[in-house]
């Protein structure tokens, strides 16, 4: 356990997350820091016994306890829950323009094993709020929007 801790402190958590919130939060021009993070506090994390930082299948304990005190339980033992790109509400709202024009240019469905008339009603149905098909959707705007870029020359 100590050994997994100890490779997520040093890789998976440089390389994924806290690189995730550096390019979300700089895309913003914020700095974002996460105070359970500050150096010492994980130094001294780190030092304390197996006993304190996992029981059973609870980890994060003495975390968990101190925060007992202060945040109503029912928030603290939820689920984790991920958090997605709210793609199909962006193309109903800001992307729908873009997503308008790379559907309408026929000289990018030419080239492609795409049938442009299907394309379009996808567009329609999603447009329309009848049915939420953005991940075909989506999938079908970046084969359009590479295909752009590529076929002109652009890259």
């Amino acid at each position: 356990a100590e050994a997994g801790m100890r490779f997520d402190a040093a890789y998976t958590l440089p390389d994924e997350y806290l690189q995730k919130v550096d390019v979300a939060s700089m895309a913003f021009s914020l700095e974002a820091r996460d105070p359970l993070l500050d150096q010492d506090l994980v130094e001294w994390a780190m030092r304390l016994p197996l006993r304190w930082k996992l029981r059973g299948r609870e980890n994060k304990y003495l975390l968990r306890r101190l925060a007992y005190r202060y945040v109503p339980r029912r928030l603290l033992d939820r689920p984790k829950r991920g958090f997605a790109v709210p793609i199909d509400r962006w193309l109903r709202g800001p992307l729908a323009g873009w997503a308008r024009d790379l559907m309408n240019d026929p000289t990018l469905f030419s080239d492609l094993p795409l049938d442009r008339a299907q394309a379009l009603v996808l567009l329609d149905l999603h447009l329309s709020g009848r049915r939420n098909v953005h991940p075909l959707l989506w999938a079908v705007l970046m084969l359009l929007a590479f295909w752009r870029r590529h076929q002109r020359g652009t890259h």
